[in-house]
């Protein structure tokens, strides 16, 4: 391994034209491998093959691995375990870090900026030999810093708001919330198409669409409009396949009952009114399929090959295999789980105090178990031994031997919101 980036000093290539000025940076990057990393959003079924590779969780645009964070807030940075510090995603050596600054009416770049601006606000994949971005519409191939782009795909699509994105080893997939109409008009000033808002739409629309990585093909594999406030959560992909949960009612939200007024009625309701549906996408074979189908509030999860149930109250978490047949009651209640690489990691909170579990559903084996007070750490998403957390507007990393032997104050804050 010949490590991150093969010069530090090498000039930072843009493709605008202004750059950077020059300070030190703290990170050393040899210690980051990604020569195995198939970007994996919450790792692979009990196999050799999938524990050798590097794996890597997306969530809420930011990517977690067991070697390092990339986190966007603000803009891109990048924390290393071995190091415990982080820094903007920026390899100019002497760089100030310039946010962009525009002008308010025609959108003209003012100032020289920072490229870590730039990658800021999406998920960035980073691999053995390039990296990937989607600067909507445009999803780009670059070299590691992020410069020497090419053009993968263009989505023709509008601007609708982004929940959620993930890479897999050879595709990207995008979910979206559409609140209002998505229309063509003819610019008056240049003479062009381009999209705006129209109306509020009754019942929202949700998709997901996948560009492929080499050959830029898009697909929309799933969109809905059939119920009111629908949401898909939790993008997670095993095996070539792509696993998603759709939620939604069948009356609009304002017509439940008031749930500070009456909160046993809100909840009947809620059983009565909601629906949720477990799809499974074949990436290879570019079929969608429906798995599980309920009325009521699912909530379903997706972890290590399995799919899994939290609890709504006391009662025990359920544990399905990846065609949506129950396999056996979990021998907890978990409340949510943690994004996980490998193994069920659930959280549960009781009498002030937050349980905590580590479950092999293969072995059927509680691993590891610890309670916290500290209510203010939540735990977003474990990679290997490396944890990661948000407390106090921050985010945080933890070793996975000092988060369960309970030391949180052994906590590294990796960057502020």
């Amino acid at each position: 391994m010949k490590g991150f980036i093969a010069c530090l000093m090498m000039a930072f290539v843009l493709l605008v034209p202004f750059g950077c000025k020059h300070t030190d940076t703290e990170v050393s990057f040899s210690e980051i491998d990604t020569k195995t990393d198939a970007t994996l959003s919450t790792g692979e079924a009990q196999t050799d093959k999938a524990r050798e590779r590097q794996k890597v969780i997306y969530l809420n645009k930011n990517a977690y691995s067991e070697k390092y964070a990339l986190l966007y807030p603000n803009a891109l940075s990048i924390f290393t375990v071995e190091s415990g510090k982080s820094m903007k995603y920026c390899f100019d050596p002497g760089c100030e870090h310039i946010r962009p600054v525009r002008d308010d009416l025609t959108g003209e770049l003012l100032t020289k900026f920072c490229m870590a601006y730039d990658l800021g606000g999406k998920a960035f994949c980073l691999r053995d030999d390039c990296s990937y971005f989607c600067s909507f519409p445009i999803l780009y191939r670059a070299d590691k810093e992020g410069a020497n782009r090419r053009i993968v795909a263009e989505l023709d699509f509008g601007l609708p708001f982004c929940n959620e994105e993930l890479y897999t080893e050879d595709s990207y997939f995008r979910l979206y919330t559409c609140n209002e109409e998505l229309i063509k008009v003819i610019d008056a000033d240049t003479g062009e198409e381009r999209w705006a808002f129209g109306k509020q739409l009754d019942k929202r629309k949700v998709g997901i669409f996948r560009i492929g990585l080499e050959n830029g093909k898009i697909e929309e594999i799933f969109s809905a409009d059939d119920l009111y406030d629908l949401s898909v959560l939790n993008l997670a992909e095993y095996n070539d396949h792509l696993y998603f949960t759709c939620i939604g009612l069948d009356i609009p939200f304002d017509q439940l009952p008031n749930i500070t007024e009456d909160w046993e009625a809100y909840v009947q309701a809620q059983k009565e009114h909601d629906f949720t549906r477990v799809y499974d996408y074949d990436i290879a074979n570019s079929k969608l399929n429906l798995i599980i189908s309920e009325q009521g509030v699912g909530g379903y999860d997706f972890v290590d090959g399995f799919i899994v149930k939290p609890s709504e109250e006391d009662e025990p978490g359920v544990l399905f295999d990846l065609e949506g047949d129950r396999i056996r009651d979990l021998p907890f209640s978990p409340k949510r789980l943690v994004r996980s690489d490998r193994y069920i990691f659930a959280q549960n909170y009781s009498n002030g105090h937050y349980m905590y579990y580590l479950y092999d559903p293969a072995e059927d084996k509680m691993l590891q178990t610890v309670e916290l007070s500290n209510g203010s750490f939540y735990l977003l998403a474990a990679v290997g031994d490396s944890y990661y957390g948000i407390s106090d507007n921050k985010y945080w990393y933890i070793s996975a031997e000092n988060f369960w032997n309970g030391k949180i104050d052994q906590m590294i804050c990796m960057v502020s919101e």
